[in-house]
């Protein structure tokens, strides 16, 4: 072998299992150049379920597959896609109905006032160790949040907040411009 754990004929196609001091390498399910593993025939799976796993569809990309069918897929410049195999932004949603991302409070007792989800907007200036907000979208509950019966329709105020300078104060008052 070449390596200090090998399973498998290095120059078959059907698969091999090596291990060396750095690293492990599962090379099974070969399909051609760069190809590992199909969607419906992952190269990595657990528990006996094959058609579910990881699997590495081309060069320096890394795909995620349930139920034989592909459902992430992350590319060589890092951008992640759901429900698509070309992702054109960090992260893309995409879906025959309506594209749904959902941002949900764990908790059973959700008081008034208190913050159910934000988006922030901002970026890093220091190599990517300190974020620095300029612009937030906030919902928050309002005092009748536990009081409805229908749970699609909950009393929530969304704030739009934006920072007018550099400074380090809190996000300022509400503004459109």
């Amino acid at each position: 072998p070449s390596h200090t754990f090998q399973v498998g004929d290095g120059a078959a196609a059907n698969g091999i299992l090596r291990a060396s001091t750095s690293y492990i390498s599962i090379d099974a399910n070969y399909q051609s150049s760069n190809v590992w593993g199909t969607a419906s025939a992952p190269s990595l799976i657990f528990g006996g379920d094959a058609n579910t796993g990881f699997w590495h569809p081309g060069s320096d990309i890394l795909a995620i597959s349930t139920a034989g069918t592909e459902r992430i897929r992350i590319l060589a410049n890092g951008n992640v896609g759901i429900g698509t195999t070309s992702p054109s932004t960090n992260l893309t949603i995409a879906t025959a109905g309506p594209a749904t991302l959902l941002l949900a409070r764990d908790d059973s007792n959700i008081q008034n006032t208190e913050v159910l989800g934000k988006l922030l907007f901002g970026g890093t200036e220091d190599a990517g160790s300190n974020f620095f907000a300029g612009a937030e979208i906030r919902a928050t509950a309002m005092a009748d949040f536990e009081g409805g019966t229908d749970p699609h329709h909950v009393g929530t105020d969304m704030h739009f907040y934006t920072q007018s300078d550099h400074n380090d104060d809190a996000m300022g008052s509400p503004r459109m411009t």
